[in-house]
């Protein structure tokens, strides 16, 4: 494997293994969810035009292409995220991630919805085994928890995420194929539009604490800015531009075993032979969707 591209796999999966613990500790905080996101996405928009302007890219975007930007701001960059937070609250981080890396079906059905096309059986397969995987990986936490109630408004925020993200997905590929902007520059804008809808939610939240000092906080938001934001989107950018779309994404079957791991170790994560199972089975679901395609 070329180097580069060994470098770059391992730049999207070092990020977003720990990212999940990462939102995990933001969502303690007592500073609102959506300006720490606000603060995440700014950041992370100016590295990423920075790194833009430096490899000469074009960065003037038509007028016509704002909609598919804030969409895409709205729920990749903004909602999408706010849902993660709020969901790692009642659940482990794990689950979050094993829940979220299923939108690599939902974005396939819903792709396939928007483009009027027949959707493959091997996606509907995929999707009934990811189905039954994640039943089973749910409910051994929903049995052994104190509070089953929380637990299920966890699980519910965290199963609108791969739901929310096909919308902003569907909207930067149709962009992107349209207007042939680079796909950095895109992410870029989207991370600006998140960001002020964030900061706009905020203001109207009206909460008091704008920033919390402890290391926890301003490490976790330092990590989820420079490695879950930059480093893992450019890494994406660069596989997705080098083996293609369906081989880069392999990667989300390493970073959702290693959030589990990161789960398990630091978060207590029980498991039984029926979670284990069904996690299997999510993992299983992913690999024979991107089976047909590599």
């Amino acid at each position: 494997m070329n180097k580069k591209i060994a470098l770059a796999f391992f730049g999207i999966c070092f990020s977003w293994t720990f990212s999940w613990y990462a939102l995990k500790m933001q969502s303690a905080s007592q500073v609102s969810i959506f300006l720490s996101l606000a603060y995440r996405f700014f950041i992370a928009a100016l590295l990423c035009l920075v790194i833009s302007k430096i490899m000469c890219y074009k960065m003037k975007i038509d007028k016509s292409n704002l909609k598919y930007i804030l969409i895409s701001g709205a729920t990749n960059a903004s909602l999408n995220f706010a849902l993660g937070y709020e969901a790692a609250k009642y659940i482990p981080s794990g689950m979050v991630a094993a829940i979220m890396s299923l939108s690599i079906i939902t974005n396939e059905l819903f792709s396939a919805f928007c483009d009027k096309r027949k959707v493959s059986k091997r996606t509907i397969v995929s999707g009934l085994i990811g189905t039954v995987g994640l039943i089973l990986f749910i409910l051994p936490t929903i049995k052994l928890s104190e509070d089953p109630r929380l637990t299920m408004l966890g699980i519910s925020y965290a199963l609108c995420m791969p739901i929310l993200v096909c919308f902003g997905f569907q909207s930067m590929k149709t962009c992107v194929k349209k207007t042939q902007i680079p796909l950095l520059v895109y992410i870029s804008y989207s991370f600006i539009a998140g960001c002020i809808i964030a900061f706009i939610v905020a203001l109207f939240q009206n909460h008091n604490v704008l920033w919390d000092f402890s290391p926890k906080y301003t490490i976790s938001l330092g990590y989820l800015v420079v490695f879950a934001s930059c480093i893992a989107y450019l890494s994406l950018y660069y596989l997705i531009d080098k083996i293609g779309s369906a081989r880069a994404n392999y990667s989300s079957l390493i970073y959702t075993i290693g959030a589990i791991w990161v789960s398990t170790y630091f978060e207590d994560y029980a498991w039984s032979i029926v979670n284990f199972v069904g996690f299997l089975m999510i993992i299983a679901s992913i690999f024979n969707e991107f089976r047909k395609k590599v």
